[in-house]
C-alpha cells in the first residue's frame, strides 16, 4: 500500500515526529511505500520527502494563510500526482492550514491527534500563547485584547473551515483517552478510535547511578521545568551530590538559566540544548530518574516510552494522558501540576531507595513492551485495509485491536 504521511513539522521536533519517523520504518520492512509531506522547517533528523514553504511569522496575509494556505496546498497536490498515495494519514496540522484537507480531495484519509489542535474547542486555551494572558496563563477569562482576538478567530473562524474540511475523514485515532473525551465534542464519536502510541523502544540499560534526574523536552512556560528547578533545591538539600541535566531547547531557556543561577543552581545543572537522538539514548542510560513536570496536558509523551524502555522510572504530573503512562508507585509517581514541594518528595523518595528505584525500572521496562512499534502498526494495517477497502464497520476495527 502507498501511504502519505502529512505533519507540519519533518524532522524530530517531538514525540509526534519520532512516532511518524518510527512508523515510516516499520511500514516500509512490511513492504508499504510510505512518503512524508511537511513545511520546511529546518531541526536536526529530517526526514519529509516533499516540503511547503513555512507560514512566514511577519507577513500581512498570515491570518488569511492559517484559513488557507496556497503553497501547501500546491505542495499536496504534487506529491498526490507524484506519489499517487492509497491513503493519505494526517497528523498536525498547524503549520499546514486546512488547505492540505481540501487538496486530499476523494482518497482515503485518516487523521491522528497528537494534542491540541485549532479546532478542538476544550483544548483550545492549550493553543493560544502565554502572551495573549495577562496573569493566569490558559485561562480564558484572564485573555489580553490580542489573545481574545486570536481565541475569537481560532473558534469562530478557522474551526469552522477545519469543521468541513474534516467530514472526509474517515477515521480519527485518539493516543490516549484523555484526547479521546476532548475530541468527541468535535468530531463524531463513531469515528473516534483510541489506540495508544508505539514507537522503536530503546534497550534496556541496568541503573549506573542514583544520583542523576532527567528532563528531556522543550523549554518552554508550559513544560513546567521552573517548578523542576525549585523542587530541585529542596532535593539538594537532603542529596547534594545530586545532578539534573536538561535536554532540550526553546523560548523559555534563557529564563530557565536566569531562574538557576538565582536558585544557586549553577554548579548542579547541566542544559544541553538540542542533542541527536543517540546522545539523548546515552542520556537516559546515564540518568537514574526522568521528570515530565508538564503544566499543560500532555497527550502521551514520547519521553515517558522510551525512559521506560531504558529501565528508568518516570515523575509525571496528573495533566492529560501522563496518568494512563504511569502506575503511581510502581513505575513512577504522579504529582500535581505547579507544586515543587510535592515534586521534590517524589524525586527524594525514590533516590532515597535504591532497592526501590532499581524494581521501579525494571517494572517500567516491562511496561514499554506494550507500547512496540510493532504492535502500534499491527494495528494500524487493520485500520489502513478497512479505510483503503471503504469499510466503515468500525466495530471489526475494534475487534482486531
Amino acid at each position: 500500500m502507498k501511504i502519505l504521511h502529512v505533519i507540519s513539522t519533518g524532522y524530530l521536533a517531538g514525540g509526534a515526529e519520532t512516532l511518524v519517523l518510527s512508523m515510516q520504518h516499520e511500514l516500509q520492512k512490511r513492504g508499504h511505500e510510505v512518503k512524508v509531506l511537511s513545511s520546511d522547517l529546518q531541526g536536526s533528523g529530517k526526514f519529509s520527502d516533499y516540503e511547503f514553504k513555512s507560514i512566514p511569522h511577519n507577513s500581512f496575509f498570515k491570518v488569511f494563510h492559517h484559513l488557507f494556505y496556497i503553497p501547501s496546498y500546491r505542495a499536496m497536490r504534487k506529491a498526490i500526482n507524484d506519489f499517487r498515495p492509497d491513503l493519505i494519514h494526517f497528523h498536525t496540522l498547524g503549520a499546514c492550514s486546512p488547505s492540505v484537507l481540501f487538496a486530499a480531495r476523494n482518497i482515503p484519509a485518516m487523521m491522528t491527534i497528537h494534542g491540541p489542535e485549532e479546532f478542538i474547542v476544550k483544548l483550545l486555551p492549550w493553543f493560544l500563547l502565554p502572551k495573549d494572558y495577562k496573569k493566569n496563563p490558559f485561562d480564558l477569562k484572564d485573555l489580553t485584547f490580542m489573545g481574545t482576538l486570536r481565541f475569537w478567530f481560532y473558534r469562530y473562524i478557522q474551526r469552522p473551515l477545519y469543521l468541513i474540511a474534516l467530514r472526509r475523514i474517515k477515521i480519527f485515532i485518539a493516543s490516549s483517552r484523555y484526547i479521546t473525551e476532548a475530541l468527541c465534542t468535535d468530531v463524531s464519536v463513531e469515528k473516534i478510535i483510541q489506540i495508544y502510541n508505539g514507537i522503536e523502544l530503546p534497550v534496556y540499560k541496568p541503573l549506573s547511578t542514583t544520583r542523576r534526574v532527567l528532563y528531556v523536552g522543550r523549554l518552554e512556560k508550559i513544560k513546567g521545568v521552573d517548578y523542576l528547578l525549585r523542587a530541585f533545591v529542596a532535593v539538594l538539600a537532603t542529596i547534594p551530590q545530586i545532578e539534573l541535566h536538561i535536554v532540550g531547547d526553546g523560548a523559555y531557556r534563557c529564563e530557565l538559566e536566569i531562574l538557576g543561577n538565582e536558585l544557586g543552581l549553577t554548579d548542579r545543572i547541566v542544559f544541553h540544548g538540542w542533542i541527536q537522538a543517540k546522545d539523548i539514548l546515552r542520556e537516559y542510560e546515564a540518568a537514574s530518574l526522568v521528570v515530565i513536570p508538564s503544566i499543560w496536558p500532555e497527550n502521551f509523551p514520547t519521553v515517558c516510552l522510551e525512559a521506560f524502555a531504558v529501565g528508568r522510572p518516570v515523575i509525571g504530573t496528573t495533566t492529560g494522558g501522563i496518568p494512563e503512562l504511569i502506575e503511581d508507585g510502581k513505575t513512577g509517581y504522579l504529582v500535581p501540576p505547579k507544586d515543587a514541594k510535592v515534586l521534590s518528595a517524589a524525586i527524594r523518595k525514590i533516590l532515597g531507595d535504591k532497592n526501590s528505584l532499581i524494581e521501579m525500572g525494571r517494572a517500567a521496562a516491562t511496561a514499554s513492551t506494550f507500547f512496540s512499534v510493532e504492535r502500534f502498526v499491527d494495528q494500524l494495517e487493520c485500520i489502513y485495509e478497512d479505510i483503503f477497502h471503504e469499510d466503515n464497520n468500525f466495530t471489526r476495527i475494534l475487534e482486531r485491536k
